[in-house]
């Protein structure tokens, strides 16, 4: 099943993570800066992602990310650090961007990218909701399988 993408005229920047305190520093500088003013706000639940276009996980060491996924289902565009699970929902070019651990200039580069060139983030939007709703439906079957080997062993 092919998706349209989500259509999301000048979103707002959303900035959230573990570390409240420095992120909402930075956003608040963000938000001084002109070319987003106005746009940034602090993210506080997966809901507020329906309102974005561009999803970044700019992590030093990260797992597999299911914020990712969320972000995907939400139709945003995807950005994350380029290690092990994150390269699993962020296929480079197709449904996001990898960019370097630790590398905020090309992290600043990739997301200035994809705000000026909000149709092709449209499309990798589209991509990487797909891709969510298929790995959603893949966990599904395996947690199914799982309870029914399972019922079988107790009964």
């Amino acid at each position: 099943m092919q998706l349209e993408p989500l259509q999301k005229p000048h979103p707002p920047i959303w900035v959230g993570g573990a570390s409240d305190g420095a992120l909402r520093r930075v956003a608040r500088h963000a938000d001084a800066w002109h070319p987003v003013r106005g746009r940034v706000r602090w993210l506080r639940d997966a809901a507020a992602m329906a309102e974005a276009s561009v999803f970044a996980l700019s992590s030093r060491f990260e797992g597999f990310g299911m914020v990712l996924v969320e972000a995907g289902l939400a139709g945003c565009d995807l950005v994350g650090s380029d290690l092990g699970g994150i390269r699993d929902m962020v296929g480079h070019g197709k449904t996001g961007r990898v960019v370097p651990p630790n590398d905020p200039g090309a992290l600043a580069e990739v997301l200035t990218d994809c705000l000026a060139r909000p149709e092709a983030a449209l499309k990798r939007g589209a991509a990487a909701r797909q891709k969510a709703l298929e790995y959603l439906s893949r966990r599904k079957r395996e947690m199914n399988d799982f309870q029914e080997r399972f019922s079988s062993l107790v009964a």
